[in-house]
């Protein structure tokens, strides 16, 4: 019918057939693509055929693109896809190779759920979230995947509201049956599944087979291979080391569901005989050693004990940067939280330097730590890394990554960390503070400039550095000042490394939603202190009863005013200032011309102005109102003057955040959002709000 979409969407869940699949699915994609419907998902459960289907598929549309994404990366498929589609991404980022794409494409994505080298990974997330909407939303060609999706793994991100349901297969009990008679006649396989690499050197797996309690030796499990071929597959690595993983890894997946795994023994075990050996990085003490480096945290996460190991620096100072930060993307996958060693981790990767040689990533990880005041962290890293460090930070008023809100520094009296540094810290202030006149040295420590680069913030985003009567070196920027040593003098350090530029700028972890600041959800807030704190001491300005007209009859509307006092804002946000009522009082106004708003009753009285309208307050409800010349119309606000200046102290203290990146910027800004949905949902699906919290907060930095 003419009045019917020309594109098909598929969204009932019914289970269906293989071929009823194939025949849903090849409508979908003979439809016109549809902006909002470029994806397809495969759901069933293990032993559907939902791989097949995918083969099939591909068979029957020989122009489509089919990947088995097991064992890769988001960056893998990405390049694998551009190259298939005649685009040559060498020495280019995604985002260059996906808008020279010119002609419509098919991408077929088998085993999504199986992807990249750890085995419990929010990759396949990257790749249904980031990089399908690169392709889908960057391109101007017309890009659309089918993609197979596992239905028992939550962290596997994919909208649903577009996708076939294949039937469960009957035969899936009897083979459960069949792999646990072989699991009983070969314990060792346990071992093997809970390894967190899809494939291990054979030492490793002996490790895991000693560690579960499983007598077995390696000879012998050198031999397993061979006498169950259809489950396991051999390889060599790039050293000719053998190594040993599953021929599917839906195995796997029903080994551990059939047997569970001890995850905190594996922990417990890998931490201490690491403890035993000789001094040392971890991933340089053999196959077992490199393997605790790189997995250990994820172990963790399934035993409940990565908060351990980041209190741990001894762990912490080898923990591969790759394989920690799967680990927190896995043990929050809702965003990594505010207040710690892991919210460090995700601002440095989102700063490049997961890329970085890993005693430099070392080093940043002590810096943080010690910025926080997490002394005793920082000096156990500091001690389990020594000589490695290519330099130490020695004493710090940095700010930690992730704060909200102003933060003491050198320039305000704070004093750094340690507490117990012998160093001058007034005197320190005092350099710090006259930064921007060094001269730029010769040659200077191997301390990288993160925050030089488009990421940064263009008034502040670079550090300046002097040596020190005492050899040490001075540090100012973003962040703040901090003094560190080296191993040796800069001259004859090597260059630093140059940091490659991300293909995909998607980041393993993300930024959990920041907490909001506790004097904002408080009883009775805001207080009068709360308000002055940001926007200036007197800025309040209490009324006494018998300057409150007579008109103004709601209660909670008077307290606030007697009691708190209406802020004076003037400079303070882009897009609202108020009146100074000790002056003017509150004075009467008639609503403009046309109606007054349902869900108010008036009187009115003057505010302020937000923008070119005029702000008002109605007396009968305690409502916050708005006319409509400020070009959204007439608006409601907020329900109270406590909610809406709870908004405008929160919007205020955001522009005066010393935030060191943007990327802590935007999270704050996303953040902040979360908070005044929830303090006053008004907000939620307001334009005049949402363009306030937005483009007015982000194009505007406070003075």
């Amino acid at each position: 019918m003419s009045g019917e979409p020309s594109w098909t969407r598929i969204e009932d869940h019914v289970e269906l057939t293989l071929e009823q699949a194939l025949e849903r699915a090849q409508a979908w994609l003979a439809a016109p693509p549809h902006p909002g419907q470029r994806t397809l998902a495969i759901r069933g459960t293990v032993g559907s055929g939902k791989t097949e289907f995918l083969r099939t598929l591909a068979e029957q549309m020989p122009d489509a693109v089919y990947l088995d994404c097991r064992g890769l990366r988001a960056e893998d498929i990405a390049h694998r896809l551009l190259q298939a589609w005649g685009v040559d991404d060498a020495k280019q980022t995604l985002g260059d190779g996906v808008r020279r794409l010119t002609h419509d494409g098919v991408a077929l994505l088998a085993n999504v759920q199986w992807a990249d080298e750890f085995v419990t990974s929010g990759e396949a997330s990257r790749i249904t979230r980031d990089l399908v909407a690169h392709f889908t939303r960057t391109s101007r060609a017309a890009i659309r995947f089918v993609i197979e999706r596992s239905a028992d793994r939550p962290w596997v991100f994919l909208p649903t509201r577009n996708e076939l349901v294949l039937q469960s297969s009957f035969d899936a009990q009897p083979a459960d049956t069949t792999l646990a008679d072989t699991l009983a006649a070969h314990p060792a396989l346990l071992a093997l599944a809970a390894a967190e690499l899809r494939d291990v050197p054979l030492s490793v797996w002996e490790k895991l087979c000693m560690i579960l309690g499983i007598t077995v030796s390696q000879q012998e499990l050198s031999r397993l291979p061979a006498r169950l071929p259809t489950v396991l597959q051999v390889s060599a690595d790039g050293d000719g080391q053998v190594r040993v993983g599953f021929q599917a890894e839906a195995v796997r997946h029903r080994i551990r569901e059939l047997s569970r795994v001890d995850h905190a023994a594996v922990v417990t075990a890998l931490v201490d005989s690491r403890s035993e050996r000789a001094a040392g990085p971890w991933r340089t003490a053999g196959p077992v050693g490199a393997y605790a480096a790189r997995v250990l945290g994820l172990h963790a996460v399934h035993a409940g004990m990565l908060d351990d190991l980041l209190s741990d620096g001894r762990v912490l100072a080898n923990l591969d940067a790759t394989g920690l930060l799967q680990a927190l993307a896995v043990r929050w996958s809702g965003g990594v939280p505010q207040g710690g060693i892991a919210i460090d981790a995700h601002y440095l990767e989102r700063l490049g330097l997961a890329a970085a040689p890993h005693d430099e990533w070392v080093a940043w990880l002590h810096h943080c730590a010690l910025s926080r005041g997490e002394e005793q962290l920082a000096e156990s890293v500091a001690a389990e890394a020594g000589a490695r460090l290519p330099w130490r930070t020695i004493w710090s008023n940095c700010r930690p990554y992730g704060v909200f809100g102003r933060f003491g520094k050198s320039d305000n009296g704070a004093s750094g960390y340690p507490s117990s540094a012998e160093l001058a810290t007034e005197d320190i202030a005092a350099q710090a503070a006259e930064s921007r006149s060094w001269p730029i040295p010769a040659a200077g420590p191997p301390v990288r400039d993160i925050f030089d680069g488009w990421e940064s913030r263009d008034d502040i985003g670079y550090f300046r550095s002097k040596r020190l009567e005492s050899g040490h070196w001075l540090f100012a920027g973003a962040s703040g000042a901090f003094v560190v040593e080296v191993q040796a003098v800069p001259e004859l350090q090597p260059d630093l490394p140059a940091m490659p530029n991300p293909f995909m700028d998607s980041p393993i972890t993300r930024a959990g939603v920041w907490e909001c600041p506790p004097p904002a959800l408080a009883e009775g807030a805001p207080s009068r202190a709360w308000l002055e704190a940001t926007f200036g001491r007197g800025t309040c300005r209490p009324l006494r009863e018998d300057e409150l007209p007579a008109g103004l009859v709601h209660t909670e509307s008077r307290q606030f005013l007697m009691e708190t006092g209406l802020p004076v804002l003037a400079d303070h946000l882009p897009f609202m200032s108020t009146i100074d009522a000790a002056e003017t009082g509150l004075v009467p106004m008639l609503w403009p011309e046309h109606a007054i708003p349902a869900d108010v009753t008036g009187p009115f009285y003057h505010l302020g102005h937000w923008g070119g309208g005029i702000v008002l307050l109605d007396g009968g409800t305690g409502a916050v109102v708005a006319d409509d010349n400020t070009g959204y119309g007439d608006a409601i606000l907020a329900s109270s003057l406590r909610n809406f200046f709870i908004l405008l102290r929160l919007c205020h203290e955001f522009l005066v955040s010393d935030f060191a990146t943007n990327y802590e910027r935007g999270d704050a800004l996303e953040s902040l959002q979360e908070w005044a949905n929830k303090i006053e949902p008004l907000t939620e699906d307001a334009p005049i709000w949402q363009h306030a919290l937005n483009t007015g907060l982000n194009a505007w930095v406070a003075m």
